[in-house]
């Protein structure tokens, strides 16, 4: 009987031991992502405390924070950040908005649904260098075919990227019609995956299709729509392929980001301390708004739950 006790207990203590095999086997690979990810963090931190131009590579000079004061206080900086932010916003709200649309009316059996979905989801797998150029042939003001379609319709035509007040907005249309389609299968994977009871009920009770949306429907997805919004701000912030193919950050500073400013900085003017200390206030930015997000994606999941 005591050994039959002890066996017991030997397997409970076993049991209770946490197996740390499947950490091992994934261990290689943290640690790449680890150096690949902090080394640049950290040497971008170090870099932007000195005076470090690539045209003078024996003048390395430590000024401390003096070039996070100059990034502060500088107009330009702020102006790019302004853009930044109106081409992140403006684009991702947009694209939620248009994708919504578009998961609600293909949330349902009609012919021919499979092809019309891997139609609008083909942007998505684009190269946005391949969209930004096509783009640009679509917006040039003599031979563009959004032109065309504007003389056609007796609406006046511009040179949409040579204008200061179009030029930003083009931009914005450009990545909704490539990342809309994103938004669109996300919701849409969503939408299919929602229990049918609510509806049943909602229409037992006499919901019109809007109530059903509103008090049932809007806010089940509302949590992806955070996630939704978090990963496009995220991407939209890093956008550079667009502006570089399609303005070069012009005309004038008008589609100038806060990531083009980065590079214009280091790769054109060769001030990479200065490029790296706006390199970490954009990071910090994003950051701090990803752990607002998710804070918030946090908080819904604890409400439903």
């Amino acid at each position: 009987m005591i050994q039959k006790k002890d066996d017991s207990l030997t397997k409970t203590r076993l049991n209770r031991r946490p197996e740390f095999g499947p950490i091992w086997y994934i261990m290689p690979a943290i640690i790449v992502l680890v150096v690949i990810n902090f080394y640049p963090l950290i040497r971008a931190i170090n870099l932007s405390l000195y005076n470090y131009n690539l045209l003078k590579p024996n003048r390395i000079d430590f000024i401390g924070i003096k070039n996070f004061v100059e990034v502060i206080f500088n107009p330009i900086a702020w102006g790019a950040l302004k853009t930044t932010a109106i081409f992140t916003f403006g684009g991702t709200i947009i694209e939620i908005i248009f994708g919504l649309l578009l998961a609600l009316l293909f949330n349902r059996e009609f012919w021919g649904k499979g092809l019309v979905r891997s139609l609008i989801i083909l942007p998505m797998i684009l190269s946005p260098v391949a969209v930004g150029l096509v783009w640009r042939i679509f917006y040039d003001a003599d031979a563009g075919m959004v032109n065309y379609f504007f003389s056609l319709i007796g609406l006046p035509v511009r040179a949409w990227l040579g204008n200061i007040t179009t030029a930003l907005p083009a931009l914005i249309a450009t990545d909704v019609w490539q990342w809309t389609s994103f938004c669109f299968l996300v919701l849409l994977a969503a939408l299919e995956g929602m229990p049918i009871e609510p509806y049943e009920a909602a229409k037992i009770d006499g919901a019109s299709v809007f109530q059903s949306f509103k008090f049932i429907t809007f806010p089940l997805i509302k949590p992806i729509l955070v996630i939704i919004f978090a990963l496009r701000m995220i991407d939209s912030i890093k956008m550079f392929d667009l502006v570089f193919i399609m303005t070069n950050g012009g005309p004038g500073r008008a589609t100038e980001t806060m990531n083009f400013l980065i590079y214009q900085t280091g790769f054109r003017f060769f001030h990479i301390g200065k490029a790296s200390s706006q390199a970490i206030i954009l990071t910090i930015i994003v950051t701090v708004v990803s752990l607002l997000l998710l804070r918030k994606f946090i908080r819904m999941r604890g409400a439903e739950s």
